[in-house]
């Protein structure tokens, strides 16, 4: 099994600098071209399947991507991005006591920011979506999701902390090959 993963393209949100979160916000235009423009470097990847979050920004990058594959697309809510509770919605200059605690997501397992998902409970998303996969082992998968939610899948797999900022961001439509998956679930 080959899993090749891709951040949503970008949202008027992300544009804005306002945290998202398990909410959202409708993709820019730039958010669309960059779909269409990662449909030739797919083509020769021979996938399968594409799964996205249920979340709007996801599905609609990933119906743009589909559109020239024509491959089954299914939808996952355990590929949503991380919860950020309270902070959700609000821009960097509103809420700055929220704001410095988002910032220290990558030093500790829980912020504290009412209704925030920890950095474990993403990480046991993953990893019972990673479990799910391995009923099909012999597809190719483009995982459509969230940059928070990549980062906790690398950090898994590289046997960092679940809240561990060693991994960046990944940028709006990167592709990121993640063959030789671990399954070991905790």
């Amino acid at each position: 099994m080959t899993i090749y993963l891709c951040r949503h393209g970008q949202t008027l949100w992300n544009f804005e600098g306002r945290l998202q979160g398990q909410f959202d916000s409708q993709l820019t235009a730039l958010g669309l071209q960059q779909a269409q423009q990662m449909v030739p470097s797919l083509t020769s990847l021979a996938l399968d399947q594409i799964i996205c979050s249920d979340l709007g920004r996801c599905v609609r990058t990933a119906h743009m991507i589909n559109q020239s594959l024509a491959l089954p697309l299914s939808h996952n809510s355990l590929l949503r991005e991380r919860c950020f509770g309270a902070l959700q919605g609000v821009l960097p200059n509103i809420q700055p006591l929220l704001w410095q605690q988002y910032h220290m997501r990558h030093q500790q397992n829980e912020l504290a920011i009412a209704g925030a998902e920890s950095a474990f409970d993403v990480q046991w998303r993953v990893q019972q979506f990673i479990t799910q996969l391995f009923a099909h082992p012999q597809q190719n998968i483009l995982i459509v999701s969230h940059g928070e939610w990549i980062r906790s899948f690398l950090n898994w797999q590289q046997g960092l902390v679940a809240w561990s900022g060693d991994v960046a961001l990944p940028q709006h439509c990167q592709l990121i090959k993640a063959d030789h998956i671990a399954c070991s679930v905790t």
